[in-house]
């Protein structure tokens, strides 16, 4: 092979993943994937999950602590009378006890959930779930919090100091049995570089997720009131990094694309002040940061309201059946927040009209939900494919 060819890749694997050393892995193709229904389909447990260490979930259930919701996620839902509770495998037959038994392999843990956070009374709560996982011989513990992520005793460990409570994220745990270390990723992003150890030896071999250790390690009172979980995926042939990919702008949800949620969420952005959503550089955000991510980033027109790339009458018919127009009510992107301002009146028209797009078709090149990949992108994505695994 040519070096002409052999040097872009090299570079680019370096600046896409930041190391060749590390074999990454989606979680869409671990060996173990469970959706919300796959751990509780609304009455029972399934796939050799259970609740508090297998034990009578009768009366957990009666309280509604744990409900499959209209989305197919799992809820968790702290009670005053139930703040001690998760869910895990620890059947002896399931899947995770009979891979890792003996704590001699490495493995990658990930789930994708919503940590939602309460104050009652007024009071703050130190809200927070835990990642644990036991191989029979010592187990790692990794504590997400509303405002961090850190390792479990020893004393633990801040790795992360970011908000976890404004939505879904995605975290992973892995495990490298060569190195003797736990690692932890937030949305794709390794946190804590240097990884962290065991919490402790152990005999029990299980995975856990929820709230495990109320009252212990000085974190009272360490409780949440709802957990709604996604997923819970494992694959015990490794300890996989994400796989990373190149970096979408505007995507402020990190699902990999833009999408109007993006825009709901530059709406709070415009509304706070969150420099972080500064789109055009300028110092401050505003109604020319979402012009930037409709005309400029998404390549459509204010307007839009159901996403498809034109400003069209259907666009009228979806935001006047959400009858908000001139209520005074909260509204969405797709419910008629084309200025955003947070509400459905006569300013959302001016804007959108002001963009000249109105049954013009769409932009040239179309919607664009992500950026343009080069060919020279798609080579060492596809490189990357055949050595992502050790």
């Amino acid at each position: 092979m040519k070096a002409s060819l052999i040097v872009p890749a090299v570079f680019l694997c370096v600046a896409i993943s930041n190391t060749c050393s590390a074999a990454e892995l989606d979680s869409a193709d671990f060996d173990f994937k469970y959706d919300g229904a796959d751990i509780f389909d609304g009455a029972d447990f399934q796939n050799d999950w259970s609740v508090a260490g297998d034990v009578n979930a009768g009366d957990l259930l009666d309280g509604a602590s744990i409900e499959l919701n209209e989305r197919g996620n799992i809820v968790l839902k702290q009670t005053p009378d139930n703040r001690n509770f998760w869910i895990q495998q620890d059947t002896e037959d399931s899947p995770w006890e009979d891979g890792v038994d003996g704590g001699s392999i490495s493995f990658t843990f990930e789930i994708r959930a919503h940590l939602i956070g309460t104050e009652p009374d007024g009071d703050p709560v130190n809200n927070g779930f835990t990642m644990w996982a036991a191989d029979g011989f010592q187990r790692g513990i990794a504590v997400v919090q509303e405002d961090s992520i850190q390792s479990f005793g020893r004393p633990g460990e801040i790795l992360d100091e970011r908000v976890n409570d404004d939505g879904f994220h995605t975290f992973r745990m892995t495990y490298d049995a060569d190195e003797d270390l736990y690692f932890m990723f937030r949305d794709g992003e390794l946190v804590g570089d240097d990884g962290f150890f065991a919490q402790a030896a152990t005999g029990n071999n299980r995975l856990i997720v929820g709230d495990c250790c109320t009252n212990a390690n000085d974190l009272a009172p360490f409780i949440f009131e709802e957990l709604e979980i996604e997923y819970v995926r494992y694959d015990l042939d490794g300890a996989y990094d994400p796989v990373q990919s190149v970096m979408v702008p505007g995507d402020f949800n990190n699902n990999g694309s833009r999408d109007v949620n993006d825009l709901d969420l530059l709406t709070a952005a415009m509304i706070s002040g969150d420099a972080a959503f500064d789109l055009d550089e300028d110092g401050d955000v505003d109604f020319e940061d979402r012009k930037v991510w409709v005309e400029q980033l998404s390549n459509t027109f204010i307007g839009d309201s159901n996403f498809d790339g034109e400003f069209n009458s259907a666009d009228f018919v979806a935001v006047f059946t959400k009858a908000k127009y001139e209520t005074g009510q909260a509204a969405t992107w797709s419910e008629g927040d084309w200025n955003g301002d947070g509400l459905f009146g006569s300013s959302d028209f001016v804007a959108a009209f002001a963009s000249g797009g109105y049954e013009g078709g769409a932009r040239n090149g179309g919607l664009m939900v992500v950026p343009e990949p080069s060919s020279l992108v798609l080579m060492v994505a596809g490189v990357l494919v055949l050595v992502r695994r050790r």
